[in-house]
Formats: C-alpha cells, structure tokens, sequence
C-alpha cells in the first residue's frame, strides 16, 4: 500500500491518528514493552528461555521490529507512539520487492528468537493452521492485525479504539475484512468493535496452557 495514499487518507480523514515516523519509534518500542509487560502469551513463550529477556533488550527488540515494519505493514500511532496499531495489509495491496521480502522474513522470524525457539515455533505453526483452516486463501485479501498496543500510562483514553477505527476506515473503502488472534481477556473488546470469534487454539507446554481466539471483522459499505 503506496506511503501517499495512506498519508492522504488519513489527512482528508481529519483524524489525530499518524502513521509512524522514525522520531516516535523509541516511544512506540516502549509502549510495546511496558504494554505486553504482562501478557500471557509472552510469558508462555518465554518460559522456554533460562533467563527471561530485561526490558531494556526487549526495547531495542522492539524497536528493531517496528523498523523493518515500515516496509511491509501499516503501522498507525496516536500521541507520539503513546498507542499503535500494526497491520499487515492484503496481499494485493502490499509493498513488493527484495527488500521488503527480505524484512517480512526476518520479522516471521523475530518473535522466536526473541521469546524461545521451540514454543513460538510451536505456537506460530498452530495459529497459521488455524487461520489457514477458517480463512483459506482469503486470508491473503484482508488485513491482518497483528498488534495494538497502548503504554499502561496512556491506557482508558479511547486511543486503541481509534486506531481500528482508523484502519476500518481503511479496509472498508477497500472492501476487505480484518482478521486478528488474541487472548479471552481482550475478545470483549474487539467484539465492542465488531469483531467476532470464529476459532480458538490451545496452546499448551509443560504444564503451561494458554487459549488464543481467532477473530474476524467483515467489511461495511
């Protein structure tokens, strides 16, 4: 999806939501640490390593991600990256090219080297099966969102909200629907925003379990 359109868009939209910059990276890296500082899938796929990754690796792991990000995904921010949104956008309206190939491998790969080989591969070969299972080849015309995040101090001020409203925006104008996992303590939320659950997996190691849900948004004209 060309840089320009999705500046205009969100111009002509009047919306206080951004796309990212390089000067709100550091911020939108911490807001995603102190954000997932306590989820339960991470500490899942962490229990894998001997010592738990310190908030200061996972900053500069994060900040390494929402770089290469620009170059393969949506990546939409409110208040200097206070809150953001991630999206992989569909198929047909991706950016192409050696490059961006090469930074979508790597960012498949990044989240295992960060949390622990065996359970992310584990996790990540189950959730493609999932999505595979429900969506099929149409997985590819939607936009999947893989994260939103708001930094703890930023939290209950509707900028979460805002951001998929953002993109809603977006992927309706487009005619494609959206796609996301999350864990049963958030399917509130997203259903509040027109989400609905259309599959769950289980996630279990050593006597750890964890439940991700599949959830889809169709889209209005």
């Amino acid at each position: 999806m060309e840089l320009k359109f999705l500046t205009k868009f969100i111009d002509e939209e009047g919306l206080d939501v951004e796309l990212m910059k390089s000067e709100y990276r550091w911020k939108a890296a911490d807001s995603w640490t102190k954000a997932f500082e306590n989820d339960l899938l991470m500490k899942y796929l962490s229990a894998d390593l001997r010592t738990p990754p310190e908030q200061s690796k996972m900053v500069y792991a994060h900040f390494g991600a929402l770089l290469l990000y620009g170059l393969t995904k949506i990546v939409l921010v409110i208040d200097g990256g206070a809150s953001v949104l991630v999206a992989t956008p569909s198929k047909s309206t991706r950016k192409s090219g050696y490059l961006a190939s090469q930074a979508i491998r790597f960012v498949e790969w990044l989240p295992s080297a960060v949390t622990g080989l065996k359970r992310a591969a584990d996790a990540n070969a189950k959730m493609e099966r999932m999505r595979q299972d429900n969506l099929g080849q149409r997985k590819d015309e939607m936009f999947w969102i893989n994260a939103v995040f708001t930094h703890p101090e930023h939290q209950k001020r509707g900028y979460a909200g805002r951001l998929l409203d953002t993109l809603f925006k977006l992927a309706d104008l487009s005619g494609q629907g959206c796609f996301l996992e999350c864990g049963p303590e958030n399917v509130a939320f997203y259903k509040g925003h027109g989400f609905n659950v259309v599959d769950n997996v289980i996630l279990e190691s050593e006597g750890s379990r964890v439940e991700i849900r599949l959830m889809v948004r169709e889209a209005t004209k």
